[in-house]
């Protein structure tokens, strides 16, 4: 017998009899474990998220005060708290939310549930449990958008092609490495736009394959998400819509043009509908937009022209929403300079060219959106904001670029982790990042971590006044001090992006280990 089989089953060797109740225990505990390995990547990324509290801001604060309004008062105005944020529209004597609704209407059954939590247990309504509210309501909604979009991606390159590996290599990029990671932390609209706009890229993909038409689901399917992300981020419009032409030419081409956009349209009614219906009930009619009514003499001045504040691209805007150590994309995130490589790389490959060319339109169709808009820079943000919707189709390029040979997708895991560090820095310590600051990362985040100083943001979501203490992080609620709470992070980042070492390391590695094994 070999040495396996003698190992298969010891007690009975030694005459015990089997236990299965606990047998089936330990099968169990061994799938979960076994499960938790295979999705390490998503739950780091999870977990990651959910370890930062940033506080509060104007556009989160309005995104909360108006799900609070609906679910507490059955109001659509935010008139009662309006004090806590500058975010806000006018009429007559009412206040109201002035951002999109859709991460407001997310944010209703999470504000409900907290609601019922807190009457079922009699939770004070003091100001830690505000805290762990406003957690709470990131992590569900922005943290989980997060996480869908990085499965989105990696799902999304398999679909495509690339291996398994190299997906995950390139999901780590995306997910740690770009403006994905900060804004999974905040309640901002960006990154569910960007998990929706990634899904419709998604359905998309799948049909790569198909002979025939796209299904209704489908077309139904594509309309929704792509509703609900204009709902959520009204510039979304731009990226979904460019996805949304390409599904319907590739309906047109397998001759179901009319029942694409038959069933995309009746998909696409009940997010619109929805938001129709809260514009009506807010300010009298289902086309009247929040927008029209912000009384910010600034706005008004700037967005009095061309499009809502969109006109054309210029030098300085593409210049500093890129490049420059103010808010450039690849200046806070070096691995995103691989896009362009990759690009090229993903449209030479005939078998996937579509798919590429509609992800190169993304970029460039969000790039000149961001480069167009008076407020390119995101106001207070960490790099240019209106691109994270956009962040995935940059990602998803990086991984036809680190697929041709080791080389390459080394020096992806090596900018990959520079990225990291960059980014998780600023989120460590601030993503509210100042307009008056050229150069951010250097005169506000690297000597707040020399001296020991995370988590600086002082706006607190329910209060009116600045707070010491408005942000933080789960290591320093734990006991951790302030740079080990940021070294934490850090460690599990670099531990779980050597886990996607490239295969013939791993292999030397297994080598080692049993050369050892013999040895001893």
């Amino acid at each position: 017998m070999s040495h396996a089989a003698g190992d298969a089953a010891p007690d009975t060797a030694r005459g015990a009899a089997p236990r299965a109740g606990s047998s089936a225990v330990g099968r169990a505990v061994a799938r979960a474990a076994r499960a938790v390995v295979r999705a390490r990547l998503f739950v780091g990324i999870a977990l990651t998220y959910a370890y930062f509290y940033q506080g509060g801001d104007p556009n989160q604060v309005t995104r909360v005060l108006l799900a609070r309004a609906i679910v507490e008062r059955r109001a659509p105005d935010i008139t009662p708290d309006q004090r806590l944020t500058v975010d806000k529209a006018i009429v007559g004597s009412r206040v109201f939310a002035d951002k999109a609704p859709g991460v407001s209407f997310a944010a209703v059954p999470v504000v409900a549930l907290l609601d019922a939590a807190d009457r079922a247990f009699d939770v004070p309504d003091d100001r830690g449990a505000r805290r762990a509210r406003m957690h709470a309501l990131v992590v569900a909604i922005a943290g989980t958008a997060g996480v869908a979009a990085a499965w989105l991606v990696w799902t999304t390159l398999v679909l495509l092609g690339a291996s398994r590996r190299i997906a995950s290599l390139t999901t780590f990029a995306y997910a740690f490495g770009t403006l994905a990671f900060p804004f999974s932390t905040v309640l901002f609209g960006h990154q569910v736009a960007a998990a929706l706009a990634m899904a419709c890229f998604h359905r998309y993909a799948r049909e790569r394959t198909r002979a025939a038409a796209p299904s209704p689901g489908a077309s139904a399917g594509v309309g929704a998400l792509a509703a609900s992300a204009i709902v959520v981020e009204y510039p979304a419009a731009i990226l979904v819509g460019v996805v949304g032409a390409a599904f319907l030419a590739r309906a047109w081409r397998r001759g179901g043009l009319a029942r694409a956009i038959g069933f995309g349209a009746l998909g696409a009614a009940p997010p619109l509908a929805l938001h129709g219906a809260y514009l009506a009930w807010a300010f009298g009619s289902p086309f009247d937009l929040a927008y029209r009514h912000v009384v910010d003499p600034v706005f008004l001045s700037h967005t009095s022209t061309g499009l809502l504040g969109v006109g054309a691209p210029t030098a300085s805007a593409l210049r500093g929403a890129l490049v420059s150590p103010f808010r450039g994309l690849f200046f806070f995130c070096p691995v995103l300079a691989l896009t362009f490589a990759g690009l090229a790389r993903w449209l030479a490959d005939a078998t996937v060219r579509a798919e590429a060319v509609v992800a190169a339109a993304a970029v460039v169709a969000s790039t000149w959106f961001c480069c167009s808009y008076y407020a390119w820079h995101g106001d207070l943000s960490l790099g240019p904001r209106h691109l994270v919707p956009a962040l995935p189709f940059f990602a998803m390029p990086i991984a036809f670029f680190a697929r041709d040979g080791a080389a390459r997708a080394a020096l992806v895991a090596l900018l990959a982790l520079v990225s990291a560090a960059i980014v998780l820095a600023c989120t460590a310590v601030l993503v509210h990042l100042p307009t008056g600051v050229p150069n951010p990362l250097y005169d506000i985040v690297w000597p707040a971590l020399v001296r020991g100083d995370v988590a600086i943001n002082r706006m607190d979501p329910y209060a009116s006044v600045l707070h010491a203490d408005a942000a933080d992080n789960l290591g320093r609620m734990a006991g951790l001090g302030a740079r080990a709470s940021v070294l934490a992070p850090l460690a599990a980042i670099v531990l779980l992006l050597a886990s996607y070492a490239p295969p013939g390391a791993r292999r030397r590695g297994e080598a080692r280990a049993r050369r050892a094994e013999g040895s001893a």
